[in-house]
């Protein structure tokens, strides 16, 4: 048997109370973490939550839906816009709360303001080229433009000339983005997209006895399907419409002779920013026999926003809501 002498029985003591306290460590360490991944396994939201957010979308796609209406019906002023989704959204509010009441919930949607913008159209023709209101093959429909929404297109392929491309050109003067659609084989539509700060990219659809092909622009549809080229750029990052321009750019159409249909977006812009001779106040189209059904611009809702409010004996939740349909993310 070996023989400890005082000293080393010390060191013998002081290792093993060492190894104890770090095993004390790794112990509570453990039993932390199994707490805190127990309470997160069996952490839930608040009873009612997940309601009032699911409510919430559909208010937000409801008044979505009424801006669009609004905006496709005005021939008017910007009362009429006001007072009629004012008007819509009381009757939301209305039905809505009314059917949410008998489920023990209080529910109010209520319009607070709006931002005016203008929508340029032409969707009266499908078989009308993509020419100004002076029938210009090359035009900028507005400049000082801060945000553009809902721009979708409407081609009649059989009217079209796409082997020759047209052009959609945003620039702020020191940047462009553009988007060229053209014919890339027969029956067989492309779509490329040049980014300011990266290679272009395109997408191809056939369309073999189409004799319309819708482009959803700023949600990147092409044909009824997604168009990457659209909404990413190379490295796959999202990229939307003028991605990587300032907030105050210029839309120009070019060889709009090459392309005919129908077209519309909702622009931020002030009216003195839209030239008269490339379209015009849709109160004041003329009836030249020369100039049939031209391009226009009238007054529209660019976004509204509304007060939401979602009450049970659970949740209370309230929020002001952006609504801007067809919008790209900021």
């Amino acid at each position: 048997m070996a023989n400890i002498d005082g000293e080393d029985r010390g060191q013998i003591i002081l290792v093993a109370a060492f190894i104890l306290a770090v095993s004390f460590v790794v112990l509570a360490l453990v039993v932390n973490s199994a707490i805190f991944t127990e309470n997160l396994a069996t952490r839930g939201d608040v009873a009612g939550s997940s309601d009032a957010l699911e409510y919430r979308h559909e208010a937000e796609q409801s008044v979505g839906a009424i801006v669009r209406s609004t905006n496709a019906n005005n021939n008017t002023d910007q009362s009429y816009l006001r007072e009629n989704a004012t008007q819509s959204v009381d009757n939301i509010k209305m039905m809505g709360g009314y059917q949410q009441s008998e489920l023990g919930r209080v529910v109010n949607v209520t319009y607070k303001s709006e931002t005016m913008g203008y929508r340029i159209a032409q969707d009266n023709s499908t078989d009308r080229s993509y020419t100004s209101y002076q029938n210009a093959p090359t035009w900028k429909l507005a400049e000082d433009i801060d945000a553009t929404r809902d721009f979708r297109m409407r081609i009649n392929w059989t009217e079209s000339d796409l082997n020759s491309p047209f052009v959609v050109d945003l620039n702020d003067s020191t940047e462009s983005w553009n988007m060229t659609v053209r014919e890339s084989a027969t029956d067989e539509i492309q779509v490329e997209v040049d980014h300011p700060s990266s290679p272009s990219r395109t997408c191809e659809r056939d369309v073999t006895g189409q004799e319309t092909v819708t482009i959803d622009v700023t949600d990147g549809v092409v044909a009824d399907e997604p168009c990457p080229a659209l909404t990413r750029a190379s490295d796959g990052t999202a990229m939307w419409l003028g991605e990587g321009l300032s907030s105050s750019y210029t839309i120009e159409f070019q060889d709009g002779d090459e392309i005919a249909g129908t077209y519309s977006m909702v622009l931020d812009v002030s009216e003195a920013d839209i030239d008269p001779a490339a379209a015009t106040h849709v109160e004041e189209i003329s009836q030249d026999e020369n100039i049939s059904d031209p391009p226009y611009y009238t007054d529209a809702l660019y976004s509204v926003v509304v007060a939401y409010k979602y009450r049970t004996h659970a949740v209370a939740y309230e929020t002001a809501i952006d609504v801007a349909p067809g919008e790209t993310p900021a």
